[in-house]
């Protein structure tokens, strides 16, 4: 977004607490991607 203007309205961002059944981590996204990451040689790596 080169030269556009981006505005952040700092009033509008809400925090919301999720149930830890509806998150998916890193490692997990990997596992189930795995197959897209070999076709294409992505780089696989997760940090943490």
């Amino acid at each position: 977004m080169i030269g556009e203007h981006v505005y952040e309205d700092p009033e509008s961002k809400v925090v919301a607490e999720v149930d830890e059944t509806e998150v998916i981590t890193a490692t997990r996204a990997a596992e189930l991607l795995a197959t897209i990451i070999d076709k294409y040689s992505l780089p696989a790596t997760v940090n943490g």
